[in-house]
């Protein structure tokens, strides 16, 4: 069933209440896994995010094995063996990032008790359908003043492409204004292709790359831990 239409006057954006929390963590969760699938089906077009040196193993062993045994059949299994390999990590990694977000996730003290931070809710039909949280990313000691970095950014899958988004969007611009905030940043993956396209189509541009583990106890890196740094001038839209 389709949902309801979607108009500014039926959707209230609001902040987060206590007994929510859990609701909006459900969504973050969602959120991770939503775009674990879209980076995996990314990967499917290109080789480029075959950096894991267990999938490049396999990758290899599936060239060799076209070579030595000039057997399709063979080689199909390896590329098969590349893939399952490749879809194991991904989803590993995404697990783990979970688990170790889910230790430290205090959403009514990191962001909705704090100065200068805030954790959004967009509420339609009585449910929330969507998230978007700022917190101070300022490093004085980097000289890195008023920016702010926002995150949780989340629109459940059957309302996308519906122009929530960017009213959440506007709605953080809003708040960093008005908290005096001069930049903006936004982190997403690097195979989260709908993600970058909206953030470049806001006005953000990305000014650099890193590579992130899935948790601080455990050194697994995979192609997904590569993380597009996007920042947004609040003077410029």
């Amino acid at each position: 069933m389709r949902p309801k239409q979607l108009t500014p006057d039926n959707i209230v954006i609001r902040d987060i209440q206590p007994h929510e929390v859990d609701n909006a963590f459900r969504l973050f969760e969602e959120g991770i896994m939503d775009g674990f699938m879209k980076y995996f089906r990314s990967t499917i077009h290109s080789f480029v995010y075959f950096s894991f040196p267990i999938t490049n193993i396999a990758f290899i062993t599936c060239c060799l094995t076209m070579g030595v045994t000039a057997s399709f059949i063979y080689t199909v299994v390896a590329f098969l063996l590349c893939f399952g390999i490749r879809f194991y990590q991904e989803h590993l990694w995404n697990r783990l990032y979970l688990k170790s977000a889910t230790k430290s996730y205090d959403i009514m003290n990191e962001f909705a008790y704090k100065a200068r931070c805030c954790y959004k809710v967009a509420v339609f039909d009585g449910k929330i359908i969507g998230t978007v949280a700022v917190q101070d990313a300022s490093d004085e000691t980097s000289g890195r003043s008023n920016v702010a970095e926002i995150l949780r950014m989340y629109v459940v899958r059957e309302y996308q492409r519906r122009g929530l988004g960017r009213i959440l969007m506007d709605t953080a611009r809003e708040f960093c204004t008005e908290c005096g905030y001069r930049e903006v940043t936004v982190i997403t993956g690097t195979g989260n292709m709908k993600a970058q396209s909206f953030y470049r189509k806001y006005g953000f541009t990305e000014v650099d790359r890193i590579l992130m583990r899935a948790c601080t106890d455990n050194s697994i890196y995979t192609p997904s831990s590569v993380q597009i740094i996007y920042l947004l001038k609040l003077n410029e839209k």
